[in-house]
Protein backbone atom coordinates (compact mmCIF):
# COMPACT_ATOMS: atom_id res chain seq x y z
CA UNK A 1 0.00 0.00 0.00
CA UNK A 2 2.84 2.35 0.84
CA UNK A 3 4.60 1.59 -2.46
CA UNK A 4 1.33 2.29 -4.34
CA UNK A 5 1.06 5.76 -2.78
CA UNK A 6 4.65 6.55 -3.73
CA UNK A 7 4.17 5.39 -7.31
CA UNK A 8 0.83 7.24 -7.62
CA UNK A 9 2.24 10.47 -6.23
CA UNK A 10 5.32 10.29 -8.43
CA UNK A 11 3.16 9.65 -11.52
CA UNK A 12 0.79 12.51 -10.65
CA UNK A 13 3.57 15.07 -10.43
CA UNK A 14 5.18 13.77 -13.63
CA UNK A 15 1.84 14.35 -15.45
CA UNK A 16 1.48 17.87 -13.97
CA UNK A 17 5.04 18.84 -14.97
CA UNK A 18 4.64 17.44 -18.48
CA UNK A 19 1.28 19.25 -18.87
CA UNK A 20 2.80 22.58 -17.87
CA UNK A 21 5.77 22.07 -20.20
CA UNK A 22 3.83 20.80 -23.19
CA UNK A 23 0.69 22.97 -22.91
CA UNK A 24 2.27 26.07 -24.52
CA UNK A 25 3.35 23.92 -27.46
CA UNK A 26 0.23 21.79 -27.89
CA UNK A 27 -2.21 24.66 -27.17
CA UNK A 28 -0.26 27.54 -28.67
CA UNK A 29 -3.36 28.94 -30.38
CA UNK A 30 -5.46 28.96 -27.22
CA UNK A 31 -6.22 32.58 -26.18
CA UNK A 32 -5.88 31.71 -22.51
CA UNK A 33 -2.43 30.23 -23.08
CA UNK A 34 -1.42 33.28 -25.13
CA UNK A 35 -2.56 35.64 -22.38
CA UNK A 36 -0.75 33.59 -19.76
CA UNK A 37 2.40 33.67 -21.86
CA UNK A 38 2.11 37.45 -22.31
CA UNK A 39 1.67 38.00 -18.56
CA UNK A 40 4.61 35.73 -17.84
CA UNK A 41 6.81 37.60 -20.30
CA UNK A 42 5.67 40.96 -18.87
CA UNK A 43 6.50 39.91 -15.29
CA UNK A 44 9.88 38.41 -16.22
CA UNK A 45 10.95 41.30 -18.45
CA UNK A 46 13.14 43.98 -16.93
CA UNK A 47 11.74 47.51 -16.59
CA UNK A 48 13.81 50.52 -17.51
CA UNK A 49 13.79 53.74 -15.47
CA UNK A 50 14.76 56.95 -17.26
CA UNK A 51 14.80 60.68 -16.52
CA UNK A 52 13.20 62.87 -19.19
CA UNK A 53 14.35 66.49 -19.49
CA UNK A 54 11.98 68.82 -21.34
CA UNK A 55 12.83 72.12 -22.97
CA UNK A 56 10.32 74.01 -20.77
CA UNK A 57 8.24 73.67 -17.62
CA UNK A 58 5.24 71.46 -18.28
CA UNK A 59 2.26 70.15 -16.34
CA UNK A 60 2.83 66.45 -15.71
CA UNK A 61 1.14 63.99 -13.42
CA UNK A 62 2.06 60.62 -12.04
CA UNK A 63 0.51 57.95 -14.23
CA UNK A 64 0.47 59.94 -17.48
CA UNK A 65 0.89 57.19 -20.11
CA UNK A 66 3.70 56.70 -22.61
CA UNK A 67 2.96 55.13 -25.99
CA UNK A 68 5.01 53.60 -28.77
CA UNK A 69 3.96 53.71 -32.42
CA UNK A 70 3.34 50.19 -33.78
CA UNK A 71 1.84 48.77 -36.95
CA UNK A 72 -1.46 48.33 -35.11
CA UNK A 73 -1.52 51.85 -33.68
CA UNK A 74 -0.39 53.16 -30.31
CA UNK A 75 0.74 50.72 -27.63
CA UNK A 76 1.21 51.73 -24.00
CA UNK A 77 4.80 51.03 -22.93
CA UNK A 78 5.28 53.12 -19.79
CA UNK A 79 4.17 55.98 -17.58
CA UNK A 80 5.39 58.92 -15.51
CA UNK A 81 6.45 58.06 -11.97
CA UNK A 82 5.69 60.13 -8.86
CA UNK A 83 8.50 62.45 -7.82
CA UNK A 84 8.72 60.62 -4.47
CA UNK A 85 6.97 57.87 -2.59
CA UNK A 86 4.68 60.39 -0.88
CA UNK A 87 4.17 62.58 -3.95
CA UNK A 88 0.70 63.87 -4.67
CA UNK A 89 -1.22 62.73 -7.75
CA UNK A 90 -1.93 66.34 -8.68
CA UNK A 91 -0.24 67.58 -11.87
CA UNK A 92 2.94 69.57 -11.26
CA UNK A 93 4.69 72.25 -13.29
CA UNK A 94 8.18 70.87 -13.84
CA UNK A 95 10.85 70.64 -16.57
CA UNK A 96 11.79 66.99 -15.88
CA UNK A 97 10.21 63.75 -14.73
CA UNK A 98 11.10 60.16 -13.89
CA UNK A 99 9.45 57.61 -16.14
CA UNK A 100 9.29 53.84 -16.23
CA UNK A 101 9.21 51.77 -19.40
CA UNK A 102 7.56 48.39 -19.06
CA UNK A 103 9.30 45.17 -19.93
CA UNK A 104 7.62 44.88 -23.32
CA UNK A 105 8.76 48.33 -24.47
CA UNK A 106 11.54 48.85 -26.99
CA UNK A 107 15.00 49.49 -25.48
CA UNK A 108 15.42 53.15 -24.57
CA UNK A 109 18.71 54.50 -25.92
CA UNK A 110 20.19 57.93 -26.50
CA UNK A 111 18.52 57.93 -29.93
CA UNK A 112 15.10 58.06 -28.25
CA UNK A 113 13.15 61.10 -27.13
CA UNK A 114 9.61 61.77 -25.91
CA UNK A 115 6.99 64.21 -27.13
CA UNK A 116 4.28 65.25 -24.69
CA UNK A 117 0.80 66.09 -25.94
CA UNK A 118 -2.23 67.59 -24.23
CA UNK A 119 -5.93 67.13 -24.93
CA UNK A 120 -8.17 70.13 -25.47
CA UNK A 121 -10.57 69.29 -22.61
CA UNK A 122 -12.99 71.89 -23.98
CA UNK A 123 -16.77 71.85 -24.01
CA UNK A 124 -16.64 71.05 -27.73
CA UNK A 125 -14.43 68.02 -27.03
CA UNK A 126 -16.77 66.80 -24.27
CA UNK A 127 -19.79 67.29 -26.53
CA UNK A 128 -18.16 65.38 -29.38
CA UNK A 129 -17.17 62.66 -26.92
CA UNK A 130 -20.74 62.19 -25.67
CA UNK A 131 -22.37 62.82 -29.06
CA UNK A 132 -20.27 61.31 -31.86
CA UNK A 133 -21.71 61.66 -35.34
CA UNK A 134 -23.54 58.32 -35.40
CA UNK A 135 -25.12 58.84 -31.97
CA UNK A 136 -26.01 62.45 -32.76
CA UNK A 137 -27.84 61.40 -35.92
CA UNK A 138 -29.61 58.64 -34.02
CA UNK A 139 -30.75 61.01 -31.26
CA UNK A 140 -32.01 63.56 -33.80
CA UNK A 141 -33.91 60.85 -35.67
CA UNK A 142 -35.53 59.50 -32.50
CA UNK A 143 -36.52 62.97 -31.23
CA UNK A 144 -37.89 63.89 -34.65
CA UNK A 145 -39.97 60.69 -34.75
CA UNK A 146 -41.32 61.38 -31.24
CA UNK A 147 -42.19 64.96 -32.18
CA UNK A 148 -43.94 63.87 -35.39
CA UNK A 149 -45.96 61.37 -33.35
CA UNK A 150 -47.31 64.15 -31.11
CA UNK A 151 -46.89 67.09 -33.49
CA UNK A 152 -50.55 68.09 -33.74
CA UNK A 153 -51.08 68.03 -29.98
CA UNK A 154 -47.92 70.06 -29.30
CA UNK A 155 -48.72 72.65 -31.97
CA UNK A 156 -52.31 73.00 -30.74
CA UNK A 157 -51.12 73.55 -27.16
CA UNK A 158 -48.32 76.01 -27.89
CA UNK A 159 -49.75 77.98 -30.83
CA UNK A 160 -51.99 80.26 -28.70
CA UNK A 161 -49.14 80.85 -26.24
CA UNK A 162 -46.64 81.74 -28.97
CA UNK A 163 -49.17 83.91 -30.81
CA UNK A 164 -50.04 85.90 -27.68
CA UNK A 165 -46.35 86.25 -26.82
CA UNK A 166 -45.47 87.59 -30.28
CA UNK A 167 -48.32 90.09 -30.09
CA UNK A 168 -47.15 91.36 -26.70
CA UNK A 169 -43.51 91.43 -27.83
CA UNK A 170 -44.41 93.41 -30.96
CA UNK A 171 -46.40 95.90 -28.91
CA UNK A 172 -43.61 96.39 -26.36
CA UNK A 173 -40.90 96.73 -29.04
CA UNK A 174 -42.98 99.22 -31.01
CA UNK A 175 -43.57 101.38 -27.94
CA UNK A 176 -39.96 101.18 -26.78
CA UNK A 177 -38.57 101.91 -30.24
CA UNK A 178 -40.78 104.99 -30.45
CA UNK A 179 -39.55 106.03 -27.01
CA UNK A 180 -35.92 105.37 -28.00
CA UNK A 181 -36.26 107.53 -31.11
CA UNK A 182 -37.76 110.30 -29.02
CA UNK A 183 -34.90 110.09 -26.52
CA UNK A 184 -32.27 110.16 -29.28
CA UNK A 185 -33.99 112.82 -31.39
CA UNK A 186 -31.11 115.28 -31.04
CA UNK A 187 -28.53 112.65 -32.02
CA UNK A 188 -30.61 111.58 -35.03
CA UNK A 189 -31.05 115.21 -36.07
CA UNK A 190 -27.30 115.74 -35.87
CA UNK A 191 -26.63 112.64 -37.98
CA UNK A 192 -29.27 113.69 -40.53
CA UNK A 193 -27.79 117.20 -40.76
CA UNK A 194 -24.32 115.77 -41.25
CA UNK A 195 -25.51 113.55 -44.10
CA UNK A 196 -27.64 116.39 -45.53
CA UNK A 197 -24.58 118.60 -45.83
CA UNK A 198 -22.38 115.83 -47.07
CA UNK A 199 -23.94 112.96 -48.98
CA UNK A 200 -27.40 114.37 -49.85
CA UNK A 201 -26.45 117.80 -51.18
CA UNK A 202 -23.11 116.86 -52.74
CA UNK A 203 -24.00 113.44 -54.11
CA UNK A 204 -27.69 112.57 -54.04
CA UNK A 205 -29.28 115.77 -55.41
CA UNK A 206 -26.87 116.00 -58.40
CA UNK A 207 -27.47 112.30 -59.01
CA UNK A 208 -31.26 112.88 -59.16
CA UNK A 209 -30.86 115.80 -61.55
CA UNK A 210 -28.31 114.22 -63.86
CA UNK A 211 -29.21 110.51 -63.84
CA UNK A 212 -32.55 109.66 -62.22
CA UNK A 213 -34.81 112.45 -63.48
CA UNK A 214 -33.89 112.01 -67.19
CA UNK A 215 -34.80 108.31 -66.88
CA UNK A 216 -38.14 109.11 -65.21
CA UNK A 217 -38.94 111.77 -67.80
CA UNK A 218 -38.07 109.65 -70.81
CA UNK A 219 -39.97 106.59 -69.58
CA UNK A 220 -43.10 108.33 -68.27
CA UNK A 221 -43.67 110.85 -71.07
CA UNK A 222 -45.48 108.48 -73.52
CA UNK A 223 -47.79 107.07 -70.85
CA UNK A 224 -48.57 110.47 -69.33
CA UNK A 225 -49.28 111.97 -72.75
CA UNK A 226 -51.70 109.18 -73.58
CA UNK A 227 -53.52 109.45 -70.24
CA UNK A 228 -53.55 113.26 -70.41
CA UNK A 229 -55.09 113.23 -73.87
CA UNK A 230 -57.87 110.89 -72.75
CA UNK A 231 -58.65 113.07 -69.74
CA UNK A 232 -58.56 116.22 -71.86
CA UNK A 233 -61.06 114.75 -74.28
CA UNK A 234 -63.50 114.28 -71.43
CA UNK A 235 -63.07 117.81 -70.14
CA UNK A 236 -65.73 120.42 -71.17
CA UNK A 237 -64.47 123.96 -71.42
CA UNK A 238 -68.05 125.20 -71.60
CA UNK A 239 -68.99 123.62 -68.27
CA UNK A 240 -65.88 125.04 -66.55
CA UNK A 241 -66.18 128.44 -68.31
CA UNK A 242 -69.75 129.44 -67.43
CA UNK A 243 -69.33 128.21 -63.83
CA UNK A 244 -66.20 130.34 -63.46
CA UNK A 245 -68.03 133.34 -64.87
CA UNK A 246 -71.02 132.79 -62.61
CA UNK A 247 -68.79 132.54 -59.52
CA UNK A 248 -67.29 135.93 -60.40
CA UNK A 249 -70.67 137.71 -60.34
CA UNK A 250 -71.35 139.77 -57.24
CA UNK A 251 -73.69 138.41 -54.59
CA UNK A 252 -72.98 134.77 -55.61
CA UNK A 253 -71.48 132.25 -53.24
CA UNK A 254 -72.29 128.93 -54.89
CA UNK A 255 -68.67 127.82 -55.65
CA UNK A 256 -69.85 126.06 -58.84
CA UNK A 257 -66.33 125.78 -60.32
CA UNK A 258 -65.04 123.77 -57.35
CA UNK A 259 -68.05 121.47 -57.50
CA UNK A 260 -67.57 120.92 -61.25
CA UNK A 261 -63.89 120.12 -60.70
CA UNK A 262 -64.73 117.56 -58.00
CA UNK A 263 -67.33 115.98 -60.28
CA UNK A 264 -64.86 115.87 -63.18
CA UNK A 265 -62.13 114.26 -61.12
CA UNK A 266 -64.51 111.64 -59.70
CA UNK A 267 -66.49 110.80 -62.85
CA UNK A 268 -63.97 111.39 -65.64
CA UNK A 269 -60.32 111.59 -64.50
CA UNK A 270 -60.21 108.78 -61.95
CA UNK A 271 -61.83 106.17 -64.28
CA UNK A 272 -59.20 106.99 -66.92
CA UNK A 273 -56.41 106.56 -64.36
CA UNK A 274 -57.91 103.25 -63.20
CA UNK A 275 -58.05 102.00 -66.79
CA UNK A 276 -54.30 102.64 -67.08
CA UNK A 277 -53.36 101.12 -63.71
CA UNK A 278 -51.45 98.29 -65.44
CA UNK A 279 -49.62 100.84 -67.57
CA UNK A 280 -48.55 102.78 -64.47
CA UNK A 281 -47.37 99.57 -62.78
CA UNK A 282 -45.33 98.58 -65.84
CA UNK A 283 -43.97 102.13 -66.02
CA UNK A 284 -42.84 102.04 -62.39
CA UNK A 285 -41.14 98.67 -62.91
CA UNK A 286 -39.29 99.83 -66.01
CA UNK A 287 -38.16 103.05 -64.29
CA UNK A 288 -36.90 101.19 -61.20
CA UNK A 289 -35.17 98.60 -63.37
CA UNK A 290 -33.35 101.22 -65.42
CA UNK A 291 -32.42 103.28 -62.36
CA UNK A 292 -31.08 100.23 -60.51
CA UNK A 293 -28.98 99.28 -63.56
CA UNK A 294 -27.45 102.74 -63.84
CA UNK A 295 -23.72 102.57 -62.91
CA UNK A 296 -23.74 105.97 -61.22
CA UNK A 297 -26.76 105.04 -59.09
CA UNK A 298 -25.12 101.73 -58.13
CA UNK A 299 -21.92 103.48 -57.13
CA UNK A 300 -23.78 106.11 -55.10
CA UNK A 301 -25.83 103.46 -53.35
CA UNK A 302 -22.73 101.46 -52.49
CA UNK A 303 -20.95 104.54 -51.19
CA UNK A 304 -23.99 105.52 -49.12
CA UNK A 305 -24.27 102.07 -47.53
CA UNK A 306 -20.52 102.00 -46.86
CA UNK A 307 -20.74 105.36 -45.11
CA UNK A 308 -23.62 104.15 -42.93
CA UNK A 309 -21.86 100.89 -42.04
CA UNK A 310 -18.62 102.68 -41.18
CA UNK A 311 -20.23 105.52 -39.28
CA UNK A 312 -19.18 104.96 -35.66
CA UNK A 313 -21.85 107.28 -34.29
CA UNK A 314 -24.62 105.34 -36.08
CA UNK A 315 -23.20 101.97 -35.05
CA UNK A 316 -22.90 103.08 -31.44
CA UNK A 317 -26.44 104.43 -31.43
CA UNK A 318 -27.90 101.25 -32.98
CA UNK A 319 -25.92 99.01 -30.63
CA UNK A 320 -26.99 100.95 -27.56
CA UNK A 321 -30.63 101.07 -28.66
CA UNK A 322 -30.86 97.35 -29.49
CA UNK A 323 -29.06 96.38 -26.28
CA UNK A 324 -31.44 98.43 -24.15
CA UNK A 325 -34.55 97.26 -26.00
CA UNK A 326 -33.73 93.55 -26.37
CA UNK A 327 -31.51 92.65 -23.40
CA UNK A 328 -32.04 95.32 -20.74
CA UNK A 329 -35.78 95.57 -21.19
CA UNK A 330 -37.69 94.67 -18.03
CA UNK A 331 -40.99 95.00 -19.86
CA UNK A 332 -39.89 92.43 -22.46
CA UNK A 333 -38.72 90.05 -19.75
CA UNK A 334 -42.04 90.47 -18.01
CA UNK A 335 -43.88 89.58 -21.24
CA UNK A 336 -42.05 86.25 -21.52
CA UNK A 337 -42.48 85.56 -17.82
CA UNK A 338 -46.20 86.28 -17.90
CA UNK A 339 -46.82 84.21 -21.04
CA UNK A 340 -44.73 81.18 -20.12
CA UNK A 341 -45.40 80.93 -16.38
CA UNK A 342 -49.17 81.09 -16.36
CA UNK A 343 -51.40 78.07 -15.85
CA UNK A 344 -51.96 77.48 -19.57
CA UNK A 345 -48.25 77.52 -20.43
CA UNK A 346 -47.27 75.30 -17.48
CA UNK A 347 -49.92 72.78 -18.49
CA UNK A 348 -48.61 72.74 -22.09
CA UNK A 349 -45.01 72.32 -20.91
CA UNK A 350 -46.01 69.52 -18.53
CA UNK A 351 -47.97 67.74 -21.26
CA UNK A 352 -45.06 67.98 -23.74
CA UNK A 353 -42.59 66.82 -21.10
CA UNK A 354 -44.67 63.74 -20.45
CA UNK A 355 -44.73 62.92 -24.17
CA UNK A 356 -40.91 63.12 -24.42
CA UNK A 357 -40.00 61.72 -21.00
CA UNK A 358 -39.68 58.06 -21.98
CA UNK A 359 -37.62 58.83 -25.09
CA UNK A 360 -35.39 61.30 -23.22
CA UNK A 361 -34.73 58.70 -20.53
CA UNK A 362 -33.72 56.20 -23.21
CA UNK A 363 -31.38 58.73 -24.77
CA UNK A 364 -29.93 59.60 -21.36
CA UNK A 365 -29.26 55.92 -20.70
CA UNK A 366 -27.47 55.63 -24.03
CA UNK A 367 -25.31 58.66 -23.27
CA UNK A 368 -24.60 58.38 -19.55
CA UNK A 369 -25.36 54.74 -18.71
CA UNK A 370 -27.68 52.87 -16.37
CA UNK A 371 -27.58 51.55 -12.79
CA UNK A 372 -27.55 47.96 -14.04
CA UNK A 373 -24.89 48.31 -16.77
CA UNK A 374 -22.88 51.17 -15.29
CA UNK A 375 -21.81 54.43 -16.92
CA UNK A 376 -20.88 54.50 -20.58
CA UNK A 377 -17.30 54.49 -21.77
CA UNK A 378 -17.58 58.02 -23.17
CA UNK A 379 -19.03 59.49 -19.97
CA UNK A 380 -16.38 57.69 -17.95
CA UNK A 381 -13.73 59.28 -20.15
CA UNK A 382 -15.13 62.75 -19.48
CA UNK A 383 -15.29 62.13 -15.72
CA UNK A 384 -11.69 60.91 -15.72
CA UNK A 385 -10.60 63.95 -17.69
CA UNK A 386 -12.58 66.65 -15.88
CA UNK A 387 -13.00 65.31 -12.32
CA UNK A 388 -9.99 63.05 -11.77
CA UNK A 389 -7.80 65.07 -14.18
CA UNK A 390 -6.66 61.89 -15.89
CA UNK A 391 -6.10 61.28 -19.60
CA UNK A 392 -5.26 64.94 -20.14
CA UNK A 393 -1.69 64.30 -21.29
CA UNK A 394 0.15 61.51 -23.04
CA UNK A 395 3.70 60.95 -24.25
CA UNK A 396 4.91 59.24 -27.41
CA UNK A 397 8.28 57.55 -27.85
CA UNK A 398 10.07 58.72 -30.96
CA UNK A 399 13.50 58.28 -32.54
CA UNK A 400 15.86 60.97 -33.72
CA UNK A 401 16.81 58.76 -36.66
CA UNK A 402 13.74 56.88 -37.85
CA UNK A 403 15.86 54.48 -39.93
CA UNK A 404 17.50 52.97 -36.84
CA UNK A 405 16.06 49.68 -35.61
CA UNK A 406 17.22 48.60 -32.18
CA UNK A 407 17.34 44.85 -31.67
CA UNK A 408 19.07 44.67 -28.28
CA UNK A 409 19.41 46.52 -25.00
CA UNK A 410 23.01 47.60 -25.26
CA UNK A 411 23.85 51.26 -24.70
CA UNK A 412 20.67 51.94 -22.70
CA UNK A 413 20.02 55.56 -21.79
CA UNK A 414 19.69 57.01 -18.30
CA UNK A 415 18.40 60.38 -19.48
CA UNK A 416 16.60 61.34 -22.69
CA UNK A 417 15.18 64.55 -24.10
CA UNK A 418 11.55 65.58 -24.39
CA UNK A 419 9.56 68.41 -25.93
CA UNK A 420 5.99 69.68 -26.04
CA UNK A 421 4.11 69.33 -29.34
CA UNK A 422 0.86 71.18 -29.99
CA UNK A 423 -0.08 69.20 -33.09
CA UNK A 424 -1.75 65.95 -32.03
CA UNK A 425 -0.96 63.75 -35.00
CA UNK A 426 -1.17 60.57 -32.91
CA UNK A 427 -4.08 60.53 -30.47
CA UNK A 428 -4.88 57.67 -28.06
CA UNK A 429 -8.39 56.31 -28.14
CA UNK A 430 -9.26 57.68 -24.70
CA UNK A 431 -8.67 61.25 -25.97
CA UNK A 432 -10.53 60.93 -29.27
CA UNK A 433 -13.84 62.74 -29.43
CA UNK A 434 -15.12 60.04 -31.76
CA UNK A 435 -13.99 56.42 -31.83
CA UNK A 436 -14.60 54.49 -35.00
CA UNK A 437 -16.48 51.25 -34.40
Amino acid sequence: MKNFRIVFGFSFWIVVILSVLLAPILLSENPWIQSLRGVSHYLRAERQYVTVNFDQNLNMKSGDPIFAVTENGLKRIGQILPASDNASLVAKFTPSARVVFFGDSPPITNDCYLTIHQSESSFEWAFQKLFPTARRQKVITELKATFELHQKEIVDEFSPIVFDTLQDVGRVLQEDLRHAFAQNREKLAGIAARYQEGFVEKRLIPLVKDEIWPIVEARSKPVLNEVGNEIWKRASLWRFGWRLAYDKFPLTDSNLLQKEWSRFVKNDAIPVLEEHADDFYALAKSIMKEISANPEVKLAGKDGIDQLLKDEEIKSLIKETLWNILFQNERLNQVFQDNFSNTRALAAIRSTSEKFEIKLREIGDQIFGTFEKGITREFAGILRNQILQRDQRWLILRYKDNSIKIENRFDLAIEIEGNFVRENDLIPEFVMAEVNP
